[in-house]
């Protein structure tokens, strides 16, 4: 699991153990709409928000799922992308009660209250405040959606059988090895400009030990016109997939249209891209590593009109990829 993934199951599971012996608090629709605003304002996380031993549900095109474990910082992160992206567009977190629960909507500022929302989040009162329960990514994601999905759904997350670890024999000890040059410590226009001229290598930035995912979700003139898609490629073969895209690259950095980097809201990336119907941008996401920055996970999405459910999509194709890991 990289430190990123970490990271969020930690935020996740905190607490989580003594939560049984703690009253819950009480949550209010106003309270939950001030809280959501200000994580999205602010680039903050969800991950505080959800209870590792029950997860949450989500709804998409692909159907219906309980989110559990190792998937649970996919999914939140997905939850985060749609809050940041609709937020940053304008939209108005709206939240209200809804059968002992409260639902949240992110909505246009002027559209009308009785307008159907595409994306909707529902919180139940937690030992801290609000808990995530669900996560719909729907043109019909109304409460009486979240009552059946609730319903339909286990009401936990199954409980993980402790690993026992293998008995070894210790074998000779290792070489000395040479130190290895340092990695990029964050995720900068001069990294991936120094990648794209040649400058810096694709080949130091792929992990040995986890290789990269390359993601496509893309909709298109052609048949059929959606694409999903992911894979796990390792050493030679991550780095030649990489090294194909280096002419690509160079005609979108000469557009200047989309070029950002961010290190802020996790995981640290880089987008470039251009502008158009059916045109693609591309998300180049890091790990840290205590060495420095390893290239994880790279996402091919269209730069315009992007489906409603592009990000709970685009979860499940890393999750496929997310027990991988690469022959030494």
């Amino acid at each position: 699991m990289n430190t990123f993934r970490a990271a969020l199951l930690i935020a996740v599971l905190a607490g989580s153990g003594a939560a049984a012996s703690r009253t819950e608090a009480p949550i209010s629709a106003e309270a939950t709409e001030r809280r959501l605003a200000r994580l999205a304002a602010e680039k903050r996380s969800l991950a505080p928000l959800v209870d590792g031993d029950a997860g949450f549900v989500i709804r998409d095109r692909e159907g219906t799922r309980r989110i559990c474990g190792a998937e649970v910082p996919l999914f939140v992160e997905a939850v985060d992308r749609t809050l940041e992206i609709l937020v940053t567009q304008g939209d108005r977190v709206r939240c209200a009660p809804a059968k002992g629960r409260i639902d949240c909507t992110v909505m246009p500022k002027d559209a009308p209250d009785d307008a159907s929302p595409r994306f909707r989040l529902a919180f139940a009162a937690g030992p801290a405040g609000p808990r995530l329960l669900a996560a719909l990514w729907a043109y019909d994601a109304t409460p009486a959606t979240v009552d059946r999905m609730l319903k339909r759904s286990p009401v936990a997350c199954p409980v993980a059988a402790p690993a026992t670890p293998a008995s070894v024999p210790p074998g000779p000890p290792a070489p000395a090895e040479t130190p290895a040059a340092p990695l990029p410590a964050a995720a900068t226009r001069k990294l991936i400009s120094d990648l794209v001229a040649g400058r810096a290598s694709f080949a130091s930035l792929v992990d040995p030990a986890r290789g990269v995912v390359l993601i496509e979700h893309t909709e298109s003139e052609s048949d059929p016109p959606e694409r999903k898609r992911s894979q796990h490629l390792c050493g030679a073969a991550a780095v030649r997939a990489l090294e194909t895209k280096r002419h690509w690259y160079q005609q979108i950095l000469s557009s200047d249209e989309i070029f950002t980097c961010r290190n802020q809201l996790p995981p640290p990336e880089c987008v470039i891209g251009q502008f158009g119907e059916f045109s693609a941008k591309e998300r180049l996401q890091f790990r840290p590593t205590p060495r420095g920055l390893v290239l994880d996970t790279v996402v091919m999405l269209n730069s315009s009109y992007p489906p409603v459910d592009q990000e709970s999509v685009v979860a499940r194709l890393r999750a496929r990829q997310l027990a991988k890991r690469c022959e030494p």
